[in-house]
């Protein structure tokens, strides 16, 4: 039972730090949500890619709040529905906690839609070529080890950075031009194997 004497932020700090919990698992659903999505769309395994846990995070973050008028909606209706959660853990008067914990769990495909929604919007954004093209610098021993077709691809940048690890680059290649109706092909590239890696901002057409 809470003692009534105590000032009222020290009645509320217990219930504050629960729903920094819950926020910071349904964040961690999204961004992870998001990361898996987007890497799926290009056959690469989030397994694969080792993700700083603070990374995930930001993320969510931009998943939620993406100026794309689909995920937008989606990011708002989410936004007002944990709003009004949060609200109602804060109101004083006996509230049924199964309730509560069906609102919270109403969440979770909600929250999962906008985090699939706006990771394959991102990589359908990479495979249309409506990002900047990567070109990259290889190692001067090393550029007899990369096939004709990828050198070719490299020289003419066509090439798009999907992901980066600590020692992979990962790189996509559209065939066929901006279209997105043919085959794609992603390169994993040895960090180890680049001299440099250089983005091209506002490209010549």
């Amino acid at each position: 039972m809470q003692n009534e004497d105590q000032p009222w932020y020290d009645r509320s700090l217990p219930k504050m730090g629960s729903i920094g919990f819950v926020v910071a698992a349904y964040l961690y659903l999204i961004g992870w949500s998001y990361c898996y999505w987007f890497l799926k769309y290009f056959g690469i395994s989030i397994n694969a890619v080792n993700i700083q846990f603070y990374h995930i995070f930001v993320y969510s973050v931009g998943a939620i709040f993406s100026l794309r008028t689909v995920t937008t909606v989606l990011g708002f209706v989410f936004c007002a529905i944990f709003l009004f959660v949060i609200l109602i853990a804060f109101v004083r008067f006996k509230f049924k906690q199964p309730i509560l914990a069906l609102l919270l769990i109403s969440l979770i495909p909600l929250s999962f839609q906008v985090a699939k929604q706006e990771g394959r919007l991102r990589a359908i954004q990479i495979q249309t070529g409506a990002c900047n093209p990567i070109v990259v610098v290889l190692k001067t021993t090393v550029d007899s080890e990369f096939s004709e077709e990828f050198m070719k691809a490299n020289e003419n940048k066509e090439l798009r950075l999907v992901t980066m690890t600590q020692d992979r680059l990962y790189v996509y290649r559209q065939l066929g031009g901006k279209s997105g109706k043919l085959p794609g092909f992603v390169y994993e590239i040895p960090r180890a194997e680049v001299f440099l890696a250089r983005i091209l901002v506002n490209p010549p057409q």
